[in-house]
């Protein structure tokens, strides 16, 4: 009978194949990244077709209306100025869209917050939320509730509809959009006053003017304010130190009674500088 020949069967040593096997862990996912990688740049950043095309806002806005293409195109204009797009050239991955947010939040002071993203083939979508006006500075510029100056045409026109906010220590001239006048002691008192008057009183009050004057005596603030229907304004002076919403509270709980009783008179002008006195003139 022949002798069958048996081929040796090749074998790894146990050592060996565990060297293998941590070589392979360690390089198939290193592959498999840099696969990866390739096919992101040849899908995304490095395709020619993925160019900014379009700009869509999104988000409740004052200055612009979903149902009004002028103030849309207003706004979208002034998005691509300020961010130096350029439609149908801007490449989609060329643009970081947190930079594109806070770019905007520098350049536009109007905006309380602003955030974008990215929509595949050609689109960047803008959620803005802009800063709503509490006062009129005049000279184009308004005030909103934190302090910051603002420009008058980048905003709702409230023209008429916002209390005249003024300081006799500086001119209303020196402000300009942007500037935060949080830390001015009289801006913040008549921020107080006015946010007073908003949260008590604002169905039955109306403010026309807003001033803060200082003189030898103290500092008050002067304001004039319309009641109910009357169509004929009180002028209201009294401390500009209210140190609490209670005290600005009870001060509006001895005006209220007096402005109610005068409603027909002719003295209109009402001092409040006398603790627990309301004096009618």
């Amino acid at each position: 009978m022949a002798n069958s020949f048996k081929p040796s069967k090749f074998s790894f040593s146990r050592k060996t194949k565990i060297w293998i096997g941590v070589i392979a862990a360690i390089l198939i996912p290193i592959v498999l990244a840099f696969l990866a990688w390739f096919g992101y740049l040849a899908c995304f950043p490095d395709n020619a077709r993925l160019v900014v095309a379009d700009i869509r806002l999104a988000g409740p806005s004052l200055r612009w209306n979903p149902q009004d293409p002028n103030l849309r195109y207003e706004r979208t204009e002034q998005i691509i100025e300020t961010l130096n797009l350029r439609l149908g050239q801007t490449h989609l991955f060329s643009v970081k869209p947190d930079v594109l947010a806070h770019r905007l939040m520098f350049k536009i002071p109007e905006l309380k917050s602003a955030e974008v993203w990215r929509v595949l083939p050609d689109q960047l979508v803008f959620d803005l939320r802009e800063r709503t006006p509490v006062a009129d500075l005049g000279r184009g510029l308004y005030l909103d509730e934190e302090s910051i100056v603002l420009d008058r045409k980048y905003c709702a026109d409230l023209t008429g509809l916002l209390p005249m906010l003024g300081f006799i220590r500086q001119n209303n001239s020196d402000f300009h959009a942007g500037q935060d006048l949080s830390s001015d002691p009289d801006v913040k008192a008549a921020q107080e006053f006015m946010k007073t008057i908003r949260l008590e009183t604002s169905d039955i009050i109306r403010l026309s003017s807003v001033a803060v004057i200082h003189n030898t005596q103290s500092d008050c603030i002067q304001c004039q304010m319309f009641f109910k229907d009357d169509p004929k304004p009180f002028t209201i002076i009294m401390p500009a130190n209210l140190i609490s919403e209670k005290v600005r509270v009870d001060i509006l709980g001895r005006l209220i009674p007096v402005m109610e009783e005068n409603l027909n008179s002719s003295h209109r002008s009402i001092s409040l500088r006398f603790d627990g006195m309301a004096v009618i003139q």
